[in-house]
């Protein structure tokens, strides 16, 4: 008989699995991965105080529809994607197809699952690099504003460029890395 026990499910309701945002600490992480002391669009916000770009597509835009480059004003290129999970290939389709057509570099925050049909199908062939913390980030309830302990899942950063390979180059890195805060 084996000792292993089952993952802890996930007991948020259905209804708020999409609504989680970005926390201080991984988009410190992701700015500093990427290069860039900000992003120029976020593509998934659901209002400018959640925005973690100059920019943002709201909801009733559609990412998934509009043009990704109309909102570079500079040389800095970059767009954030922290999709709605239920979306996420949609958006990781999208992700890739808008780096290529607007010259753009896009971090996408994911679950990081490579085992998945979805992640080979999307990720691995796809993206430029997978950037894996060495532990879990903590996401912001879209309604308290405050932050929400205890993820059940890790994830990983993403990042699509015009200058892709053949295979996504995987990268580990320390959780807070770029921050003073330290990760708890």
């Amino acid at each position: 008989m084996s000792n292993v026990t089952a993952g802890k499910k996930s007991e948020t309701p259905v209804n708020k699995k999409d609504f989680w945002n970005t926390s201080d600490l991984a988009l410190s992480d992701a700015l500093a991965l990427c290069g860039v002391k900000y992003f120029s669009l976020d593509a998934c916000a659901t209002s400018i105080m959640e925005s973690k770009g100059a920019d943002f597509i709201a909801p009733e835009k559609d990412a998934l529809k509009i043009e990704w480059g109309y909102a570079f004003a500079d040389a800095n290129r970059t767009v954030w994607c922290n999709p709605p999970f239920s979306q996420k290939e949609l958006f990781l389709k999208r992700a890739k197809e808008q780096s290529e057509k607007h010259n753009l570099t896009v971090c996408c925050m994911i679950p990081f699952e490579p085992c998945t049909k979805w992640w080979r199908e999307f990720v691995s062939n796809k993206a430029t690099f997978v950037y894996v913390p060495s532990g879990r980030y903590n996401f912001i309830d879209d309604e308290t504003k405050k932050e929400v302990k205890g993820v059940n899942f890790c994830s990983c950063f993403v990042v699509f460029t015009p200058l892709h390979t053949k295979e996504a180059i995987m990268i580990n890195f320390y959780r807070g890395f770029a921050s003073k805060k330290e990760p708890s």
